[in-house]
């Protein structure tokens, strides 16, 4: 039988959708509190791989990500995602559409990246409190990722995998 051990700690990020009039150091601060200094960021972009966040962010989004300097334990993944809910709340309760920013938590370890979502799908997993975990990528030997059926294609881009790459 197998003995169950503790979770090895992980790589914590947050990918960032917000409106291009935002002023981004206002959610990192905020994120900083609860998660840690930032060590790693990719740079606003825009946002350009769906129009999904349109009716509740309104056109011209900008894409950003974040990984943070201390390793924590995985099993802070739906914690962490109901505060990044909660903060998207919070930040755009002045904004003209319902949303300034979507906050996505997620982690990296050796073999993979886990991103969590509150909504259900086939291929993440119950966590707990309604988030689930979906791995959106596997790290293989010699620098390699190996995308799954469900990535998100923009995670798949050059530029972003090179930031993962990066972070882990």
């Amino acid at each position: 039988m197998a003995e169950a051990l503790p979770f090895k700690p992980v790589k914590y990020f947050c990918g960032l959708i917000s409106a291009r009039d935002f002023d981004l150091s206002q959610g990192e601060q905020c994120l900083t509190e609860r998660l840690g200094a930032v060590d790693l960021r990719f740079e606003p972009v825009p946002f350009e791989a769906t129009d999904y966040y349109l009716e509740q962010m309104g056109p011209d989004l900008l894409r950003s990500f974040i990984a943070f300097e201390p390793l924590r334990d995985p099993a802070e993944l739906p914690d962490i995602k109901l505060f990044a809910n909660a903060l998207e709340i919070e930040l755009s309760s002045d904004y003209t559409y319902p949303r300034i920013i979507n906050i996505d938590p997620g982690y990296l370890d050796g073999p993979r990246m886990v991103l969590a979502s509150a909504k259900q799908l086939a291929h993440r997993l119950p966590l707990r409190d309604g988030i689930y975990g979906q791995l959106e990528y596997l790290f293989r030997s010699g620098g390699k990722v190996e995308f799954l059926d469900w990535s998100f294609p923009e995670y798949c881009s050059e530029e972003i995998t090179r930031f993962f790459i990066a972070v882990r």
